[in-house]
């Protein structure tokens, strides 16, 4: 089982995200996080294997934090969500430690690949790209 946190600024994100994660059978969303102090919280608490982040959230902007969320709870990955399609933000979310983005326009049929992928490199103790900064 996959167990996730979604961190999203916008209530009806996280209640889709969540929709999505809950219809897989291999995934279990522990908790959701509305801002960086929550996020933190959560992942603190609840050690889940992989973080759904917004960059763009209240309290703070979301690519800074992944560094000290991932010091957290070691080996979290976290999948980084956001509206920017890109590429060079994609590359600035590797550099600060993501597995993956997922742009939000795509989590329909991009978010739990993503998740899969970030909890096989977890699993394997490797880097691995998921989601949309693959393309």
């Amino acid at each position: 089982m996959i167990r996730t946190v979604v961190a999203d600024d916008h209530r009806l994100l996280r209640t889709a995200f969540g929709l999505l994660l809950d219809a897989a059978p291999d995934v279990e969303l522990l908790g959701e996080a509305a801002d960086l102090a929550t996020t933190r919280d959560l992942v603190e608490l609840l050690q889940p294997d992989v973080l759904l982040l917004d960059v763009a959230m209240s309290g703070g902007a979301g690519l800074d934090a992944i560094g000290p969320l991932r010091d957290t709870a070691p080996g979290m990955q976290v999948v980084v969500l956001t509206m920017h399609p890109d590429e060079r933000f994609g590359a600035l979310a590797l550099q600060a430690g993501a597995s993956g983005l997922v742009l939000k326009e795509r989590a329909d049929s991009e978010l739990l690949p993503a998740v899969r992928a970030a909890s096989a490199a977890r699993s394997a103790g490797r880097f691995q790209l998921g989601g949309q900064a693959g393309r």
